[in-house]
């Protein structure tokens, strides 16, 4: 019993944001920039902040940098999901613009439970926070990178 509260303890303190720092965005998105395919670029500033910070790969150190990038992806979603939904109002496109909104919705529990899930498969050590936190950023990555290109595709 003792394990398993642990282990939910680190889960959540991998839910936490941590702020991007320096030019962790411009990075981002000069690998987004520079690729065909931008998916490529997911955990570029995780990789990065593991291998500047004196702690970067201790479980909390790797924790912290998967964090850093999920607030930069976060924020990316955000835009590009508000951007997008305003498009399709502008346009008059109200069924689509709520059918968007109850996916995004839905797209949020799967994640978390997703996240979740994978983190149970460390139940006990270390691991599953790191799990978890690089879960987070890869699926907030990927769900950014969907919204901005379906919002490329409604502004054309």
């Amino acid at each position: 019993m003792l394990i398993e509260l642990f282990s939910l303890a680190l889960v959540s303190q991998a839910a936490k944001p941590t702020a991007p720092v320096n030019n962790d965005v411009a990075i981002l998105q000069n690998c987004i920039d520079s690729t065909e395919t931008p998916a490529s670029c997911i955990n570029e500033i995780s990789r990065m902040c593991e291998d500047e910070s004196e702690d970067g790969y201790t479980t909390q150190g790797m924790i912290a940098c998967a964090r850093r990038e999920a607030a930069i992806w976060d924020a990316r979603l955000n835009a590009a999901y508000g951007d997008l939904r305003a498009t399709m109002q502008a346009n008059g496109l109200q069924q689509q613009r709520d059918a968007t909104q109850q996916v995004q919705r839905v797209w949020i529990q799967f994640r978390d439970a997703e996240c979740d899930q994978r983190a149970m498969a460390y139940a006990g050590g270390s691991m599953s926070g790191i799990s978890h936190a690089y879960c987070i950023n890869q699926i907030t990555a990927v769900r950014a990178l969907q919204l901005e290109d379906q919002l490329m595709n409604a502004s054309l």
